[in-house]
């Protein structure tokens, strides 16, 4: 191997070492920056649960009657055997 080729792979492994410990601390800060908001929204998230779970009866409730509402007395699974008329 000569002198030429030995300097461009150590500068290589050089580079690659130094662009992991740069990924690793910026990632280390990200996951530290985001700890506290993902703390927060979880507290917000277990406290206010009951509302969230009442909102999404209530809109559930809503889905539920516009669905009766637009099928009428038909069950909201078709009957396989029903034939329709195109026109």
């Amino acid at each position: 191997m000569s002198r030429t080729t030995f300097n461009y792979v150590f500068i290589a492994f050089v580079f690659l070492l130094l662009g992991i410990v740069i990924g690793a601390v910026g990632y280390d800060r990200f996951v530290q920056a985001n700890a506290d908001l993902v703390e927060q929204s979880v507290t917000r998230a277990l406290t206010t649960g009951t509302a969230m779970e009442d909102a999404l009866e209530r809109s559930l409730a809503s889905v539920l009657g516009a669905q009766q509402a637009a099928t009428g007395d038909r069950p909201a699974a078709p009957d396989p055997n029903e034939r329709y008329d195109v026109l």
